[in-house]
């Protein structure tokens, strides 16, 4: 599989942990919800471990980002950032052995009606999409980083 179509795969699970239903999108967001503080947007991501299906990424308290697909052929290393409710993040990433990467960005819009989050992607191959978000796919701490670190043949930051 080409980077690129890889990329364009994970568009559409990188964004949210919406577990087996990732590829259902809702119609809309409810009515009742808000959009969530810089704070509560952040709290969902630092220093958790996201498991998308296909794909592990760590969101570390610095800002930084770090994943891999189960496979262990492509990893990535990237940033990412929380402004208001909106999370943005920019992701390099490699297949196992080569140098060549691809930069991947997407940004998404939390919101919250006290019991349940839904995400909407405002950048990204599924902007405009609307997923309800899955707490059970979140652990705390990095699950991540020592992967990374044998995909890419001890090369560790």
């Amino acid at each position: 599989m080409k980077i690129a179509a890889l990329i364009y795969v994970l568009a559409g699970i990188v964004v949210i942990a919406a577990g087996p239903d990732a590829a259902r999108a809702e119609p809309q967001l409810p009515a009742d919800v808000h959009a969530l503080s810089t704070s509560e947007t952040t709290l969902l991501y630092s220093d958790k471990t996201i498991d998308y299906g296909t794909v592990e990424q760590y969101f570390a308290p610095d800002g930084s980002l770090i994943g891999y697909t189960k496979n262990h052929k492509y990893f990535a290393r990237g940033q990412w950032r929380v402004k208001d409710n909106e999370i943005c993040t920019w992701a390099r990433w490699r297949r196992r052995g080569e140098t060549r990467h691809t930069l991947f960005r997407t940004c998404s819009a939390w919101y919250g009606d006290g019991h349940q989050y839904w995400t909407q992607v405002t950048k990204g191959a599924d902007r405009g999409q609307i997923f309800k978000g899955n707490a059970s796919l979140v652990s705390e701490g990095d699950h991540v980083s020592n992967i990374v670190c044998r995909i890419d043949h001890g090369h560790c930051h």
